[in-house]
């Protein structure tokens, strides 16, 4: 019993060797821990700079647009546009990989990275307005002084 009518000269024979659907498994699994890492870094991110739940939606969205892109592209370029079920297993399984090993060691390196990056930059956006609010005390304590001759004059009756 037939399951399935094939196109005239339709092949059943395997179109990858097995030496190269190993290859392919494990350029997936490394490109499913590079998306690992970019998670990561997208997750220090968030904690480092506060996020509305929209902006961390869209952030999402983005994230698995340009996931979903990357593996139609290597799909493309590397198995003929035909999906596989072993790279998109080798992509989660580098993906989880990432996280089991080296989870930690990029988020706190990311961690690092952006607290001196955003404090370089805090320390260069705060100088002036640290500045102004130095002249500016120094200014109201000559004036805290100027406002003494105010204290003497007496207050109008409250009943006036």
């Amino acid at each position: 019993m037939m399951l399935a009518i094939l196109p005239k000269g339709f092949k059943t024979e395997m179109i990858f060797s097995v030496g190269t659907e190993a290859r392919l498994f494990l350029c997936a699994v490394v490109i499913g821990a590079l998306f690992g890492v970019g998670y990561e870094l997208l997750r220090t991110f968030r904690r480092a700079v506060r996020h509305s739940d929209i902006a961390v939606f869209i952030e999402d969205f983005l994230f698995v647009v340009v996931c979903a892109f990357w593996y139609f592209i290597f799909v493309h370029a590397s198995a003929w546009g035909q999906i596989r079920m072993f790279i998109f297993i080798g992509m989660v399984l580098g993906m989880a990989l990432e996280q089991f090993v080296l989870g930690d060691v990029v988020a706190q390196s990311a961690a690092v990275i952006l607290r001196s990056v955003f404090g370089t930059a805090g320390k260069i956006i705060v100088f002036p307005f640290k500045s102004i609010v130095k002249i500016a005390k120094n200014s109201g304590s000559k004036f805290v002084q100027s406002a003494k001759v105010f204290k003497k004059i007496k207050k109008p009756p409250e009943n006036a």
